[in-house]
Formats: structure tokens, sequence, C-alpha cells
């Protein structure tokens, strides 16, 4: 008899839905489900043998449960691991929380240049429009998208710009750095 331990590596409540197969019961009787708080784990459908508890895993490999073994190797977010017979070690587990966090907060980075990107690909349609139109438009020095901190995030604050390499108002030259609409 093997036992499964499952682990939710979020910040987040996970109920985790599972059939056991070769149950033969109505169909939504099938269907077993185990709240797994955030940075806690729960043993899965007790003690049965390993070839059904490998099933259940399977399931959710398209999710992206991983072997705890392979925690300190992934760079991507990982919202669950698993182990066989031990419970999920704490430190891994802390570790992937961790993990997770400033994988998220690179996706947030990440997210807003691209969204300042296509604003300012907006703008730049909208103003080629007008253009086209006769109007006379000063060039575009750049665009800049500033996130403010609030309250429920008061140490939060950031600015991007994409600069289209005019001098800038206030006098100072654009920045160095390159937005992904130059390369």
């Amino acid at each position: 008899m093997a036992t499964l331990y499952v682990a939710n590596c979020t910040r987040q409540p996970h109920d985790f839905l599972y059939r056991v197969p070769g149950e033969d019961m109505q169909l939504l009787r099938r269907i077993q489900i185990q709240r797994i708080e955030p940075g806690t784990q729960q043993r899965i459908h007790n003690e049965c043998a390993l070839p059904i508890l490998e099933a259940i895993v399977d399931q959710h490999r398209k999710y992206g449960l991983i072997p705890v073994s392979e925690v300190p190797n992934v760079h991507d977010y990982v919202g669950l691991c698993f182990s066989f017979d031990r419970p999920v070690d704490f430190e891994r587990l802390s570790y992937a929380v961790d993990h997770n966090l400033g994988v998220l907060q690179e996706q947030g980075v990440k997210q807003r240049e691209e969204a300042a990107i296509a604003i300012d690909a907006t703008i730049e349609a909208v103003r080629e429009d007008a253009r086209r139109q006769g109007a006379r438009l000063a060039p575009l020095r750049g665009t800049d998208l500033e996130v403010m901190e609030d309250a429920d995030s008061p140490a939060f604050g950031e600015a991007i710009r994409v600069d289209h390499g005019v001098p800038r108002a206030d006098g100072r030259a654009p920045s160095a750095r390159r937005s992904r609409r130059d390369k």
C-alpha cells in the first residue's frame, strides 16, 4: 500500500478534484474533492495501491502537478507538488511558495511593459489616423505608464516609459533602454 501527499504551493486554497480509477459509481459520486489550504498538504485517498495513486497524479500532471524532487529545478510557477509515501518536505514547500511570489512579480513587470507598448501602439495608430485626416500633431516623445501605490499595496510604485528617441519635454534624454517594439 502507498500514500500520496499533495502540497499546495500557492497563496490560495485549492480544491483537489480527482477520480479513483476502477470505481463503478455514478459520475458525480466518482469525483473526489479534497481542499488543500495555502502552504499546506493533504494525504490524498488514504492508503491504496501505487498504480491507483499514480493514475490520480497523472490526472493532474497536465495542469502542472510535479514531484517534490523537481521543485528546486523549476523556473516557472509551481501550483502543486506531490510525494509518495512521505509528506512533502516543509523546506521545499516553503521554497516553492517564495519562488512563486518572485515568478508572479516578474510576470507582472513583463505584463505591464507589454501593456505600455500596446497602449503606445494604440496612441500611435490614432495619431496616424488623425494625420491622414489632415491634423498637424507634434511628434510623440514617448508614453509613460505609471503604476502608483494604493491602500492595498502601500509599498508598490513603478513607472514604465516607451521612448521614441525624441528628447523629453523636461529636457532629459530618452533612456538607453530599448523597448521590445524597437528591437
